[in-house]
């Protein structure tokens, strides 16, 4: 009887954690890809192994108010239905799969669904059910999501780095290992790294996030640092090349290389030349070209010499193998530069783009490495350029077309930069660094990493302070500095008192662009008045 009992035990929480790992392997996202009319996209993607037989047969989304939510699209297969009760939630907008075969199945299957709210002002975030089904058995999930806002430029830049590294000769018939450190010194949202031998075929590969890649919000999180690889490679031919294949998307930029790159045996270590390189975020031009900085380092403990060539407008992110390899027989080099570099030396260029080129090009580069009489290490990439702001915010509740101040604070090195700008009529506001201030923010130590400080002061209101924010940006996740707009403050000591109240009183009825002009209408009224008095004690 208790083996029959711990049996159902073990059943029971086996079915129990079946049924949670359903819920884990359901990411959903979703968008603002229109302000103006408030629509969202809505993604969801099935997670779950093809083996657990997990399949998404409904979606709704949760809301209070009736006739708020309208369906403007919905996949082949699926129906939708509006103010439909789920639990304590009177009116969800309610997507169902038609058939069984309509669902979003296990193994990466996905769905797209648009909706628009029927109100002025997006929501920030929503709550989402979804409906899991595996034979008869069914499993209800609520998971509150966050909007995702858009910005018309990446926010992240693709990367592809292909190093073909050579075997020794000399008669070195029984290497054991293959050793590499590859760099990623800043934030990586994800990469994949793969090795492969003299006959193309795979002998390693590692991925970040770890697969399966883990659901929203884990880009919240990002990796830097080095990723260390061992390979074993017994009775690898001499003078025979193996691929270092690594694909990854960068926070706005891309820097990224190979450090003590080295064939192993035993307690003989055979150092092979290595390089990392970085692109900067480029800088527009007043006449309307954009300068891109770029830097390449010997980040390996063998000197080399060789040539480098840049390409600055391909149109495509090419992929690891002939395209890749093969680049300079195609397209003929925008710059050609010969470097010798010792261990820990670097060369930095500034790149021209004139302003005839589209912006968000991908760059292409080939280097021989070429050290002794060895054949040479051979590097090839391709790199994404970015132009993102450096920050970007919203002031909610009426800031369209209002004064607004930011500071830029690194407190850590002590730089700090004073911007001054005006919302758009949606009260988003963009700062962007050019060619005059640019570089000395490039030159911060801190600046790819989550430690600055930002001021947000809008005319007329209380300020607030946002820590740990990451530059270019904002943060991974959601690229809006956010903040409620909170009006009163006249004279912008952040204190809504008598001093504010005095300041309206006396400029009481005067029009034109004043500060005592809180609502921004052109003339100082009974509004502004009501405006200090609803927040009077606000930020004292």
């Amino acid at each position: 009887m208790n083996s029959l009992k711990g049996w159902l035990s073990g059943a029971l929480l086996m079915s129990l954690w079946v049924a949670a790992c359903a819920q884990q392997n359901v990411s959903i996202t979703i968008s603002l890809i229109d302000s103006v009319n408030v629509e969202y996209e809505m993604q969801v993607v099935n997670n779950n192994t093809s083996s657990s037989g997990w399949a998404v047969d409904q979606v709704d989304v949760l809301y209070t108010t009736a006739g708020v939510l309208q369906a403007t699209f919905v996949p082949n297969g699926w129906g939708w239905r509006g103010d439909v009760p789920w639990d304590a939630i009177p009116n969800a907008l309610e997507f169902t799969a038609n058939t069984s075969a309509d669902r979003i199945a296990p193994g990466g299957g996905s769905r797209t669904f648009r909706y628009k709210m029927n109100t002025k002002t997006p929501a920030e975030d929503f709550y989402i059910m979804f409906h899991v089904v595996q034979g008869t058995q069914s499993q209800e999930y609520v998971r509150r999501i966050k909007v995702l806002q858009t910005i018309n430029v990446p926010k992240d830049s693709g990367q592809i780095q292909q190093v073909n590294v050579p075997a020794p000769g000399g008669g070195m018939l029984q290497l054991l290992e293959l050793r590499f450190r590859m760099l990623f010194p800043i934030p990586t949202l994800r990469y994949e790294i793969a090795t492969l031998d003299q006959d193309g075929q795979e002998r390693d590969r590692v991925q970040y996030p770890p697969a399966p890649i883990p659901q929203p919000p884990h880009l919240e999180h990002f990796f830097t640092g080095g990723v260390e690889r061992q390979i074993p490679t017994e009775g690898v031919p001499p003078l025979s090349y193996w691929t270092l294949c690594a694909e990854s998307a960068q926070w706005n930029s891309g820097a990224t290389g190979i450090a003590e790159l080295s064939w192993e045996r035993d307690r003989l270590s055979i150092r092979r030349p290595s390089a990392c390189w970085h692109f900067f975020p480029s800088l527009p031009l007043p006449d309307g070209g954009r300068i891109v900085r770029f830097r390449i380092a010997n980040c390996g403990r063998v000197p080399f010499q060789g040539a480098l060539l840049l390409y600055l407008r391909g149109d495509q992110l090419l992929a690891c193998g002939a395209d890749l390899s093969t680049w300079p027989t195609r397209f003929p080099p925008d710059r050609q530069l010969p470097l010798t570099l010792s261990p820990g030396q670097f060369q930095q260029i500034d790149l021209v783009i004139p302003a005839g080129v589209p912006p968000n090009r991908f760059f292409y580069g080939a280097l021989d490495m070429e050290s002794g009489d060895e054949l040479p290490t051979q590097l090839f990439f391709a790199h994404q350029e970015s132009d993102a702001p450096l920050l970007t915010g919203l002031l909610q509740n009426d800031g369209g077309r209002r004064p607004v101040q930011i500071a830029v604070h690194n407190p850590l090195s002590g730089f700090t930069r004073l911007f001054t700008t005006l919302t758009d009529p949606d009260g988003i506001w963009r700062i962007r660094l050019d060619a005059s201030n640019g570089f000395a923010f490039f030159d911060d130590a801190g600046f790819y990493l989550p430690v600055w400080e930002v001021r947000v002061k809008p005319q007329g209101a209380l300020s607030r302070t946002f820590q740990q924010v990451l530059v270019p940006g904002g943060d991974t996740l959601d690229p809006y500095l956010r903040m409620w707009l909170v009006l009163g403050d006249v004279n912008g000591d952040d204190c809504i008192d008598d001093a504010d109240l005095l300041a309206v009183l006396f400029a009481f009825g005067q029009a034109g662009n004043l500060p005592e002009d809180l609502n921004l209408d052109g003339i100082v009224d009974d509004a502004d008045l009501l405006i200090v008095l609803f927040h009077f004690g606000a930020g004292c």
